[in-house]
């Protein structure tokens, strides 16, 4: 796995479309983000590499370059793992720390920074939400809270719990606003 993008200068003769091939050996298949100048044009999934022993190679699509010099850079593009739940994690550009991404059906998890994780491992219903920059955003909650109507969030403090926000969930769905980078606490109404 590359930690850290590859790059590489390339002059092109004139400006178009350009084929990108790749020699390589993995075990396993891998991904692979491919940046030109500075800004993703190419993602691939499950690329299976063979060896440039192999006299093979792989051809993983088409880049636009601008006549002249270009800045190609590749990293180890997509991580992305499935649980038998259902659950799917895909982190797309994980040098760049953007684009993570946990679902399973219609329930996020985590949106980049933005995050929701039921604390399942406690045996009580609740869920944290965190947010890197704050966010208002619309999250579906996972089946067990479908009987839940109104729940409070609380945010969470280095003396514990702080005042407690009322929310209404309807469909499933609650909308919290979300300060910068402090975490919160939702729990059914009575908990």
């Amino acid at each position: 796995m590359l930690e850290w993008p590859l790059s590489t200068k390339f002059n092109a003769i004139q400006s178009g479309k350009y084929k990108v091939k790749v020699y390589g050996s993995t075990e396993q298949p891998a991904g692979m983000n491919i940046y030109v100048n500075g800004v993703r044009q190419l993602t691939q999934l499950n690329i299976n590499l063979p060896s440039k022993d192999d006299n093979q190679e792989s051809d993983l699509g088409e880049i636009t370059l601008e006549q002249g010099e270009n800045t190609i850079s590749f990293d180890a593009g997509p991580v992305y793992v499935k649980w038998n739940d259902g659950t799917t994690a895909i982190w797309e550009t994980p040098t760049l720390g953007k684009g993570f991404k946990v679902t399973n059906g219609d329930v996020t998890f985590a949106d980049d920074y933005d995050r929701m994780w039921p604390a399942t491992w406690s045996k009580q219903k609740k869920i944290y939400f965190y947010s890197w920059d704050g966010t208002n955003r619309k999250w579906k909650l996972p089946q067990e809270w479908e009987a839940v109507k109104k729940a409070t969030l609380y945010p969470l403090t280095p003396y514990g719990r702080g005042k407690g926000i009322p929310m209404t969930i309807e469909d499933r769905s609650v909308t919290p606003k979300l300060l910068p980078q402090v975490p919160c606490i939702l729990v059914p109404e009575g908990a």
